[in-house]
């Protein structure tokens, strides 16, 4: 079994990205493979990021045999997908949003049908539109035919959203206890499916 995170933050080393290693980590000492994907830098070398809708039904022209490619084959092989993003006026980042709107093809292709999948997000204060960016990134799981997955484990509590942090998420002392009942979800639902 393979679990992605799903790095949508421009900044490859901060607190989305030690949000998904952190859960990484837990979910590796069970035994499954997991690996972050940074989208920002393969976003980057595309003549255009942002999908331009240039063919219907989409034949991924505008990525394909690209870095990004790559990352997009890697997440519609998983097993499961933890999507990381700090909070950019209330909703996901560009690049994460970028990353969902050049699913056409694989949404046609119902290549995330049932995947489970998660979120970590994280704001500059303890309500920085945290909640806001978890269901623009629902709202999109959903579209593609996901498995929305929340923080909810039987050894925790029923849940909520996902794992909400505040910047430096190192210090969140909550957002790590969430974070292991996330992993342990991820993992109850990935073994399901």
């Amino acid at each position: 079994m393979k679990i992605i995170g799903l790095n949508g933050s421009p900044n490859k080393n901060g607190s989305t990205h030690f949000l998904l290693n952190k859960i990484g980590e837990i979910i590796k000492a069970e035994r499954v493979d997991y690996e972050i994907l940074n989208l920002n830098d393969s976003l980057l070398r595309l003549k255009v990021p942002f999908c331009l809708e240039c063919s219907t039904p989409c034949n991924q022209s505008c990525y394909k045999n690209s870095e990004f490619h790559e990352i997009v084959e890697k997440a519609v092989s998983a097993d499961g997908i933890i999507f990381g993003s700090p909070v950019y006026f209330g909703s996901m980042t560009a690049q994460l949003k970028c990353f969902f709107d050049k699913m056409r093809f694989y949404r046609g292709a119902k290549s995330f049908y049932r995947k489970p999948g998660g979120v970590v997000t994280v704001g500059a204060s303890k309500y920085g539109g945290q909640e806001s960016t978890t269901h623009a990134i629902h709202n999109s799981m959903m579209v593609l035919g996901m498995q929305v997955v929340n923080n909810g484990h039987i050894d925790f509590d029923a849940g909520h959203f996902g794992v909400n942090a505040q910047r430096p998420a190192e210090n969140d002392e909550f957002a790590a206890i969430k974070l292991v009942s996330l992993a342990k979800r991820m993992l109850l639902e990935v073994k399901a499916v």
